[in-house]
């Protein structure tokens, strides 16, 4: 008897060595699988440059000697498409060919998507790239939107989450799980085998994490819809809160969005303005007015001054705090906030 249990405590050590060494084999060739996704997104990635523009004849001047930047290639291929009868607006071309944009854009329609308050496209927020991995990929023909289907900006964006989420962002390392459960349109931006290597790089840290209570990956999961979040708003929103509590003003943001379609799906509306459900609204967009971190806050600190100006959803008119939270969000590099200041200037 001593001697078969002997046997059977040598197979199970034996087998259980070998499972382990299976399990490293597998850690070391998804890591070395996500180096090599790292190393091809900085081997593909462009300087900048600043171009000045001829917006006669819709040409460029570009010094000889610099090198080849992200402005130079799509401006070329701006032309290209010019030729075959899209629609460019060279002004804004010329416009976003400088500053922070991540390229330029081609009409006022993918401008009004880069600088979007609420899903900023230009700052990396997300959401936005979501909305961008389908914009860019889709195509129905009609053009309607004047935001051009453009496989280069898909690649762009993907490439940017891909870094993104090797270097550590948890939402984008969400965003990359979720196109393994056929979500976010993931079939216009990504393979299947890509997908299956993305879940087993991040889903169960990420899970894990957040049920532990990690902000970033609480924000990143009830974002996303991983693990138990589903669809159930009960589940996101707990998750959204403490993120929020912890100062990541996107969480209370996305609360805030969640409540407006939770109100809109119960009242086949969108709530009227100045109404309870409005209101409510408004307080949790003032949570996330109150930090300093998010892609979003900005637009929130903007929103926030807005009502203080016109003594609306409980905030009492009060010119001196609108003037704080519009200055605010201009530092939190909301541009249309100057818009609000200018007012103020004038009524006093």
């Amino acid at each position: 008897m001593k001697i078969f249990q002997a046997i059977c405590f040598g197979i199970g050590w034996v087998v259980g060595k070998l499972f382990s060494l299976l399990v490293d084999l597998f850690k070391w060739v998804f890591r070395k699988i996500g180096e090599a996704i790292k190393n091809k997104n900085s081997e593909s990635s462009v300087k900048y440059t600043n171009h000045s523009y001829d917006n006669s004849n819709n040409t460029d001047t570009v010094d000889q000697n610099e090198e080849f930047s992200i402005v130079e290639f799509f401006v070329d291929k701006y032309k290209e498409m010019e030729t075959n009868g899209k629609q460019i607006n060279w002004n804004i071309v010329e416009q976003t060919s400088k500053g922070d944009y991540p390229y330029p854009c081609a009409t006022e329609d993918e401008l009004e998507m880069m600088d979007n308050g609420k899903k900023p496209l230009k700052t990396g927020f997300v959401p936005a790239i979501v909305n961008a991995l389908f914009t860019y990929g889709f195509d129905d023909g009609t053009g309607y939107y004047l935001v051009y289907p453009d496989k280069d900006k898909v690649d762009f964006w993907v490439g940017n989450i891909t870094a993104r989420a090797t270097n550590g962002d948890r939402w984008c390392q969400a965003l990359l799980v979720s196109a393994s459960e056929k979500r976010n349109h993931s079939d216009l931006w990504c393979t299947t085998e890509e997908s299956s290597l993305w879940n087993d790089l991040y889903r169960k840290n990420l899970i894990q994490d957040a049920e532990n209570g990690d902000p970033e990956a609480m924000l990143a999961v009830a974002d996303m819809k991983l693990g138990r979040m589903g669809n159930d708003r009960r589940e996101r929103g707990p998750f959204y809160q403490a993120a929020g509590e912890a100062g990541l003003g996107d969480a209370y943001f996305l609360l805030a969005e969640e409540y407006r379609m939770a109100v809109y799906e119960e009242k086949g509306r969108p709530f009227a303005w100045g109404d309870d459900d409005c209101c409510g609204y408004y307080m949790m967009i003032a949570e996330a007015a109150k930090t300093n971190v998010g892609h979003t806050i900005g637009w929130c600190k903007n929103e926030i001054a807005e009502l203080f100006v016109n003594g609306e959803c409980g905030f009492i008119k009060n010119l001196d705090s609108a003037k704080l939270f519009y200055e605010s969000a201009l530092k939190c590099g909301y541009e249309k906030a100057a818009e609000g200041l200018k007012r103020l200037e004038n009524t006093q």
